[in-house]
């Protein structure tokens, strides 16, 4: 009866063991350092002060295909009884990153800063705005849409989406 008692004692103690967090890093790719700044800097100007000291940003090789089409960027996230574990990562195509426009590339880093940075999940819903001749316009929602939201929206409601991703 000892031996039971002292045998479950030590799996009790075992099982609450929680994992030792591993150092917070930061590590960003010269190339995208910029895109981490302008989300920083207009995150503060939303009033949302973000202090990055945990991730990675850095391109990477062809991502491949999803159930959502071709992936040109991802947040890598890891986590351990509900709280992330580790330290995020984003992940950047690099031959889409150097065969598109400058507001394709901030729209793609923006959105994956949403997702590790502000923990954001996609957003599928549109809206109709009026764009500067006054036309009616839809466009996505948020940068959070999963597509590649056209470039000529991106610069045109540019505002608008800074605004939304900082609400």
């Amino acid at each position: 009866m000892k031996r039971l008692l002292i045998a479950l004692a030590l799996g009790l103690t075992a099982c609450n063991r929680s994992l030792p967090l591993p150092p917070p890093q930061v590590s960003i790719d010269p190339a995208l350092q910029k895109y981490v700044d302008a989300f920083v800097a207009d995150g503060a100007t939303a009033g949302r002060n973000l202090d990055i000291t945990n991730l990675i940003v850095r391109f990477s090789p062809p991502l491949g295909s999803s159930s959502l089409g071709e992936t040109v960027g991802e947040c890598k996230t890891q986590y351990y009884e509900g709280n992330i574990y580790g330290t995020p990562t984003i992940l950047i195509d690099q031959d889409f990153f150097n065969a598109t426009d400058e507001w394709s590339r901030h729209t793609l880093l923006y959105h994956e800063l949403g997702h590790c940075v502000l923990f954001r999940v996609h957003r599928f819903d549109w809206i109709s705005l009026y764009g500067p001749d006054l036309y009616q316009h839809s466009i996505a929602s948020s940068i959070m849409y999963p597509y590649v939201i056209a470039s000529a929206d991106a610069q045109m409601f540019a505002n608008y989406y800074v605004s939304e991703m900082f609400q």
